[in-house]
């Protein structure tokens, strides 16, 4: 909109493929049984907006505030049932499907910092993401709608890197990601108090490399690849966007 206003809009799609194994196969302890999940669709679109609050000299980085929200508009991971894969007699149950989004609204705030050294630039920024509590029909993987309110946890973001130009139209980049996320909660309906879900803290660690390809004037592909440096984290995550400045 302007050299200092900046106003986006995200509308992401999504491939997730995730492995379950077991033992038990054909009632065998010893004997593995392993199946593949696959599943994909719209994710949770989002829209931000950022302002300069400094602009860069040769003194000081330039600093941008940014906002931005997200809306439900992916699969919601709630009340999935869950089957059992056959031949493995009940000891592995697997879900019907894969969630691509969160299921509830969010809005997030964040700080960024970049400095240009020729040809080199260098950059950081710190972000907090909070989700707000949202009630559903059915919050359990059991058959049957169990109805209750979901309270997903919120994060702390950081990270930096450094991004080289390679030309006019194509640039390089490297930075590392720590995102830290809090307890998320559950109310089942008929409940006073949220009660603490074990094991949904995470510490989500990766190194990004990514490549800056200018299509225009106004046009620009961006491809990215996460390695996870942390159990919580994705083994790879793959990345292309494309954006478009009006």
């Amino acid at each position: 909109m302007s050299d200092e206003l900046f106003i986006d809009a995200s509308l992401p799609f999504l491939y997730r493929m995730s492995n379950f194994s077991s033992g038990g196969a054909g009632g065998a302890a010893n004997q593995p049984i392993e199946t593949t999940v696959r599943d994909g669709g719209l994710g949770d679109v989002s829209a931000g907006l950022s302002y300069q609050l400094l602009g860069e000299t040769a003194n000081r980085p330039n600093l941008v505030v940014s906002g931005r929200v997200k809306f439900p508009t992916g699969k919601e991971p709630y009340g999935v049932d869950f089957i059992e894969v056959e031949g493995s007699v009940g000891n592995l149950q697997i879900p019907e499907s894969l969630a691509t989004g969160t299921g509830v609204y969010g809005a997030s705030i964040g700080l960024s910092a970049l400095k240009t050294l020729d040809p080199m630039v260098v950059f950081g920024s710190v972000n907090y993401s909070y989700n707000f509590p949202r009630s559903f029909g059915d919050i359990d993987e059991n058959p049957g709608d169990q109805p209750g309110r979901v309270a997903i946890g919120n994060a702390f973001q950081f990270g930096a890197g450094l991004a080289f130009a390679l030309n006019e139209k194509s640039s390089i980049s490297m930075s590392y990601s720590q995102r830290i996320v809090s307890h998320s909660k559950l109310r089942l309906e008929g409940q006073e108090r949220f009660q603490r879900v074990v094991g949904s803290q995470a510490n989500v660690a990766l190194v990004n490399l990514g490549a800056t390809f200018a299509l225009g004037q106004s046009l620009s592909l961006i491809a990215t690849v996460g390695i996870g440096l942390t159990d919580d984290s994705p083994d790879m995550v793959v990345g292309i966007r494309i954006p478009y400045r009006f």
